[in-house]
């Protein structure tokens, strides 16, 4: 039974009864939330960062004026939930020049590293900065060389370390040269070289191997862990953004002639294809999604019209479907975006809204159809690739020194304006089953089916994923998206226990003993017996007899009238000795222990014989006891050995043998 109301009500009405907080854990409650926003009043740029966290929020990182009205140029913090709303954001700063943001990373303990150049004036300077996941300032370091620096890349290598890549010159006017500098978590520097001359502009990533991944201009080169040079391509085309690992290789995405596309190598660098080509002018971002296939992300511009582009391919580079998003109050076009994918599968992207890269950030967040809601655009263009030329190609390597130092840098609350241009969800799906009997002693769960919404509420002021009802009654979940709430609802009746009761008696006895049991539960409810050698009965009083030894089990089962079964269970014990031989015996005519021989009912073959303490046979018999003569003379008090031969009413033989006093 479903209905919807009033969201601002219903959290009203909630907060009221239950006084909580609203909070999804669903592995199903996935909230494909779509929205478009932008920051008014702040100036934020350019080229943002943007990491997605293991609770499904993401981190922000950018350049931009701190504190509002100010020239100094500091970084931007920007801490969302999964659904978009800002938690905290914090500005990092420092008094004497700015800090100029280049790259962010969140590591495998949760905390962000956040690297850039230093100074307001050139010579800059490389910086990195490692900060709580809470976004306090842990330490940071600026380096102290003579060259000047532009910082493109930060990562956190296999083994646990840092490492930062940029490019060094002597000054403004000189081509500068690779560098990558290895700094473990104490912010001590490991080892730093130089590489490749190189133009402006790079990325670099930790690969699986240990190693790095670099990329300046057309420049493709991999160094090993140790920084040693791996391997080195000097390409026609330029390779946008930066790269994914995969199993067998890596993967860029690509733009030439106005067009964009991706690439992929083997780990050695040979080129293994490149795919087809979208409407995509510029590729910013790739992303490889849940299902394997790959997204690049980027922008489409083309006269005046300068959209966001969101362009899938399968894993061998084959065009699947684009969308083209365009908001009509960002009539400036969409440029140097970053993205993340969401555990929804949709992504998040952030970039810069403008005609230079310095212009105002914009925040996006997609379905995982890669649809905003507010204006999609669906796009089928696909044209040839740009089949590139990788040239290898190699260089010396050089050791650097490379000494860094702690300046003066601070992390405040930056009050932080953001205006949300358009938002949509898709519609919630919620259904909880049909009502239900659930008999006492069964394990019953109420497990919705949900998606689409991302605040969720059970009728008892639980939010988990799941509910164990307990009493009888109706049982409701409301769930909640920026867009609707909707409740379901089911009745769980668990109806009053049966307490079956029985008796067994005597609780020892043999097999030719007959037990009596009895039914003493005081309900009339249907019931069957069930005994453990196959035994039934249908009456609540009865004798009944086990044949064999050990212990035999009781059960009686009962059903109430919504089909529940219950059942009590006694046991009883069947001892028995097929036979038994005396130690002694008077065979003096009085009656009473005559004869030696076994005794029992539980024989039905025997052979005797009886030896005198000289070995001497006195007497065999067949099923026959000794009377205590030999050759019809009374043999002498003393003691006498036996052996058995005996066949027991269970089929087996047995050969006891032993000793006997006969008494006179």
């Amino acid at each position: 039974m479903q209905q919807r109301s009033h969201p601002r009500l219903l959290r009203i009405f909630i907060g009221f009864v239950f006084g909580f907080i609203w909070c999804c854990s669903l592995d199903e409650c996935k909230a494909q939330v779509r929205f478009h926003k932008t920051f008014p009043g702040y100036n934020i740029g350019p080229f943002p960062n943007i990491e997605v966290l293991t609770d499904g929020g993401w981190i922000v990182a950018a350049a931009g004026s701190s504190p509002p009205g100010s020239t100094t140029i500091g970084v931007a913090l920007l801490r969302y939930d999964r659904y978009g709303n800002l938690k905290w954001s914090r500005a990092l700063t420092t008094p004497n020049d700015g800090l100029q943001f280049s790259d962010l990373k969140v590591d495998s303990r949760g905390n962000y590293l956040v690297a850039g150049y230093y100074g307001s004036n050139a010579p800059f300077k490389s910086f990195l900065a490692y900060i709580s996941s809470t976004g306090n300032l842990l330490w940071h370091r600026v380096s102290q060389t003579q060259e000047e620096e532009f910082t493109y890349s930060v990562v956190e290598a296999t083994d646990g370390n840092f490492a930062i890549f940029g490019i060094q010159r002597p000054n403004a006017s000189s081509n500068g040269k690779g560098f990558i500098v290895k700094i473990d978590r104490q912010g001590n520097v490991l080892w730093s070289n130089h590489y490749f001359q190189a133009g402006i502009w790079g990325e670099m990533i930790a690969t699986s191997d240990g190693g790095y991944l670099c990329r300046t201009g057309v420049l493709i080169y991999k160094v090993a862990a140790n920084g040693s040079l791996d391997w080195g391509l000097n390409t026609n085309v330029s390779p946008t953004g930066s790269p994914i690992e995969v199993n067998d290789g890596y993967i860029y995405p690509w733009y030439g002639g106005g067009i964009g596309s991706l690439v992929k190598m083997d780990k050695t660098g040979n080129l293994l294809w490149s795919s087809q080509a979208a409407s995509v002018t510029e590729t910013h971002r790739l992303v490889q999604t849940a299902t394997g296939n790959l997204l690049v992300v980027g922008n489409y511009n083309f006269g005046t019209t300068n959209e966001l582009v969101f362009a899938e391919f399968d894993p061998n580079g084959q065009f699947v479907k684009a969308n083209r998003f365009n908001n009509l109050n960002a009539p400036l076009g969409y440029r140097n975006t970053h993205t993340a994918l969401h555990p929804d599968g949709g992504v998040v992207v952030c970039g810069t809204n403008g005609s230079s890269p310095a212009g105002p950030m914009f925040m996006v967040k997609t379905n995982a159809n890669w649809e905003v809601g507010c204006s999609d655009t669906p796009d089928t263009a696909t044209t040839p690739s740009i089949v590139p030329f990788l040239t290898p190609t190699t260089t010396t390597v050089q050791t650097i020194p490379f000494p860094m130092q702690t300046e003066s840098f601070t992390i405040s609350n930056l009050n932080l304006l953001e205006n949300t241009e358009c938002y949509s969800c898709d519609s919630i799906v919620l259904e909880l089953g049909n009502d239900t009997v659930v008999c006492p002693d069964s394990s019953f769960v109420i497990r919705p089916q949900l998606q689409n919404a991302f605040d969720i509420i059970w009728s008892t002021g639980a939010n988990s994923d799941t509910l164990v009802p307990d009493s009888t009654g109706w049982y409701w979940l409301e769930a909640r998206s920026l867009c609707d709430t909707i409740i379901d609802s089911i009745w769980v009746e668990i109806p009053a226990r049966l307490q079956p009761k029985i008796s067994a008696s005597p609780k020892e006895g043999s097999p030719f003993d007959p037990f009596f049991i009895q039914n003493l539960s005081e309900n009339n409810a249907p019931f069957e017996w069930v005994l453990s050698d196959g035994g039934t009965a249908n009456t609540d009083e009865f004798y009944h007899t086990f044949n064999e030894n050990g212990r035999h089990t009781i059960t009686l089962w009962q059903e109430d009238t919504h089909g529940c079964r219950y059942w009590d269970s006694t046991f009883v014990e069947v001892k028995f000795l097929a036979y038994y031989l005396p130690n002694a015996f008077s065979p003096n005519g009085d009656g009473d222990n005559d004869r030696f021989g076994p005794i029992a009912d539980g024989i039905t073959d025997y052979e005797l014989q009886v030896f005198n303490r000289w070995g001497e046979q006195l007497f065999v018999g067949q099923n026959q006891p000794w009377d205590g003569q030999h050759y019809s003379v009374p043999a002498p008090q003393g003691v006498y050995v036996y052996r058995l031969r005996i066949q027991t009413i269970f089929g087996d033989v047995q050969y006891p043998q032993g000793s006997f006093t006969l008494i006179r």
